[in-house]
């Protein structure tokens, strides 16, 4: 279907637009001479939640620790609620957003209600709506029950979704999660859905290897291989090029086979 040599270049926003998330012509390219990230442009608006899909080795990971301040991009401009990634203050905007990394990393010795109201302090949230943000979190997404659990004794799926939790716990102005439900059962999966969906301030990148998670919770998804984008738009608009799928004709002789033929008299 696709050329890995194809590039698509998404909208990356302009100075009157809307858009929280502006990337434009970026690039990784490692040391061993491999690029990671090879030229892509893209931006999200308020309210939007972007997919960056693609098997192993794509290049979403490199772009989103791109974005998270946490990988150091070769080339090409970011920018993050108009501000230049490079001179962000952390201090500033860092309670602005949320991040939830491919690999967890928890306070094992913390149970979960501490964990959740330590991230809330940090992030600034008021006393008098914490224990209301924490509760309603807790329950979408299923972690009720394990309040007083230390996070180094949940299950890998409890972790992840413990994970996903504290990220939200502000209801950021800008949300990361990296594959954010590897681990994470059916059930709990739909209520991160629900709980992201009702993120209606927030800007939103994502990334994962599921279609189905892209195409059930995106505004835009846009494919990555080998560094690239082959495909950036809705899902509505990726059936309509690409979804065609197959055509089965079938034709029947009549009289051919008179137990059919019955059936259908």
């Amino acid at each position: 279907m696709f050329d890995s040599g194809d590039q698509i270049h998404a909208p990356s926003g302009n100075a009157h637009s809307n858009f929280r998330v502006k990337v434009k012509n970026l690039k990784k390219i490692y040391n061993d001479g491999v690029a990671a990230v090879n030229d892509i442009s893209f931006s999200v608006k308020k309210g939007e939640v972007l997919a960056l899909l693609g098997p192993n080795g794509a290049g979403k990971s490199s772009t989103f620790n791109i974005l998270t301040m946490d990988l150091q991009r070769s080339e090409g401009g970011v920018k993050l609620m108009d501000e230049d990634l490079d001179k962000i203050n952390i201090q500033k905007l860092g309670q602005n957003m949320g991040i939830c990394p491919q690999f967890n990393t928890l306070w094992e010795e913390l149970t979960v209600d501490e964990s959740m109201k330590y991230m809330a302090s940090i992030k600034g949230l008021p006393s008098e709506s914490t224990q209301f943000v924490l509760d309603y979190v807790k329950e979408m997404l299923d972690l009720e029950p394990f309040s007083s659990t230390k996070s180094g004794q949940l299950s890998g799926g409890n972790k992840r979704k413990l994970m996903c939790a504290m990220s939200l716990v502000a209801c950021p102005t800008i949300e990361f999660l990296d594959e954010p439900t590897t681990g994470v059962d059916p059930v709990s999966r739909r209520s991160l859905f629900k709980m992201l969906k009702n993120l209606s301030e927030s800007s939103i990148v994502l990334t994962t290897h599921r279609m189905d998670e892209a195409e059930s919770l995106c505004d835009k998804i846009s494919i990555m291989v080998n560094g690239r984008f082959v495909c950036f738009n809705s899902s509505g608009e990726l059936k309509a090029l690409y979804g065609a799928g197959y055509s089965i004709s079938i034709m029947h002789l009549h009289g051919a086979m008179p137990t059919i033929d019955a059936h259908i008299a």
